[in-house]
């Protein structure tokens, strides 16, 4: 990726949550946080991130959850990103147990978890740690 935003400058996520209230409240906490320069594309299964994946042509953000209720876990959606698409943006990890998603995440990609910059957020998510992550990303 070139940038991370737009040309109009708006940053472009893919939001993957299967709480549909959770997701709303990130969202939210996303455009407030990057004053309303964000385009959020909600995906509420991993199914529905690979199929959003298939027609995104660039993309600034990946955030997804570790636990979806669905057959396609946030791993899977990671690896389908790296195998099937040339995106590779940066990647949010969401997980009430961040240290059993690091320890799937490097038994299931492997070496493949080098191509991507992957950092981990604790849930609930907090405003605070979602600020710190996107000041980072905003600086890079």
């Amino acid at each position: 990726m070139k940038s991370n935003k737009t040309d109009d400058g708006r940053m472009r996520i893919l939001l993957v949550e299967d709480s549909r209230v959770v997701s709303g409240v990130v969202a939210i906490m996303l455009k407030k946080l990057l004053n309303g320069q964000a385009d959020v594309v909600a995906a509420y299964s991993g199914e529905e991130a690979i199929d959003a994946m298939r027609d995104i042509q660039e993309l600034d953000l990946l955030i997804t959850d570790f636990g979806l209720r669905t057959s396609t876990d946030g791993i899977e959606v990671i690896r389908f990103m790296l195998d099937a698409t040339n995106l590779r943006p940066k990647v949010l990890a969401m997980s009430g147990t961040i240290e059993d998603f690091k320890e799937a995440l490097n038994e299931r990609l492997e070496d493949k978890a080098q191509l991507i910059q992957l950092q981990f957020i604790q849930k609930p998510l907090e405003r605070e740690a979602l600020q710190s992550f996107l000041s980072e990303l905003m600086a890079k």
